[in-house]
């Protein structure tokens, strides 16, 4: 990562990399080994920015599985609420297992990251939650709608008083 910090040495090429230009610190053999940890793993291959890139999407996966879980709570829906708990507890197996094997393109991450997108999904179309309630959006929605409820239901009362 030092010798390249923006782009890395490319996809599985730290082995070669590693074993031409650091014959010095090879332990044994002629050949290097992968790094066996996931972060290291990534920002040797892509640089800083791939490795920044990781690192947001592990964050983001946990972050929305905690929000879902908040919201399961608030809802009483202790199925979802333990499934999020449980989703999380196995990102948390995954970054500590992946602390002492190579598994970062391994299907695991991206399988569970599908996994808590999907049940993300689900969840707020079953409630009908707007995902721009994020960015403050949502009371501004749920306002001009009231409005606009209103403004019928007034539009209905007037047909009715001149019927």
């Amino acid at each position: 990562m030092k010798d390249h910090p923006l782009t890395g040495v490319g996809y599985f090429n730290f082995i070669p990399y590693y074993t031409l230009h650091h014959q010095d610190d090879l332990l044994s053999g002629t050949q290097a080994e992968l790094p066996h940890n996931i972060f290291i793993q990534v920002g040797t291959d892509t640089g800083f920015p791939g490795l920044a890139v990781f690192l947001f999407i592990i964050v983001s996966g946990y972050l929305m599985t905690r929000r879902l879980r908040k919201e399961a709570i608030e809802k009483n829906d202790t199925f979802v609420m333990h499934m999020a708990a449980g989703m999380n507890l196995a990102l948390l197996g995954y970054i500590v297992a992946g602390q002492f094997v190579t598994v970062a393109y391994y299907p695991y991450l991206w399988i569970h990251l599908a996994f808590v997108t999907m049940m993300y999904t689900f969840w707020r179309n079953e409630y009908g939650l707007n995902e721009h309630h994020r960015f403050g959006r949502r009371k501004h929605l749920m306002k001009s709608s009231r409005k606009k409820t209103i403004s019928a239901s007034n539009t209905a009362a007037k047909v009715d008083n001149n019927a």
